[in-house]
């Protein structure tokens, strides 16, 4: 046997040695797919859309009126002005100015108890806008409550989630010409 055929018998011994120890032959897997499907939450985005306003008419509490200390106000998100009746949860951009005093804004879902925590802190003087992913109240609604002082709130809708159907299976229909 010549020393070369003996290298490469050696070589093929250590190698299938090396896959034994590492747990039987090493194949790499070079495509993989899960299918699944049934209701999971979907995002729908959407132009910025104005919900509320409390420096003019779109005020739940009259034109120019603002929040008030201590103060909580629900407004209608789901079914209305484009997001879905259907939604469980939004984006919303919430805005302050003119504030009295320093104090925060808590955006939840309407009909539960208010958390502790903030979802937009301020001073006197300054325009704070906030970006919040907030879950919707049974009633379609979300509250937003003022801590302290008067301070006038804009809501604006940036997009929705809901619960939808998906099927994740591969589409194998024909490419359309476009």
């Amino acid at each position: 046997m010549s020393v070369r055929l003996l290298a490469r018998r050696s070589l093929i011994v250590v190698l299938g040695a090396l896959c034994f120890l590492a747990g039987g032959l090493v194949v790499p897997q070079l495509v993989s797919a899960t299918v699944s499907s049934g209701e999971r939450e979907a995002f729908f985005p959407m132009p910025p859309t104005r919900l509320m306003d409390t420096r003019t008419a779109d005020s739940p509490f009259g034109d120019g009126v603002p929040l008030g200390p201590g103060q909580t106000m629900d407004i209608k998100v789901g079914g209305f002005r484009g997001v879905s009746a259907n939604a469980g949860a939004a984006v919303l951009n919430v805005t302050i100015t003119d504030a009295s005093q320093q104090s925060l804004l808590t955006i939840f879902p309407s009909g539960t108890p208010r958390p502790t925590a903030s979802s937009l802190n301020f001073v006197p003087g300054q325009v704070v806008p906030n970006a919040v992913t907030v879950k919707i109240g049974a009633n379609k609604k979300v509250s937003i409550y003022n801590d302290k002082g008067s301070v006038h709130v804009v809501v604006d809708v940036n997009g929705y989630y809901e619960n939808v159907d998906f099927d994740d299976r591969y589409d194998f229909s024909s490419p359309a010409a476009l």
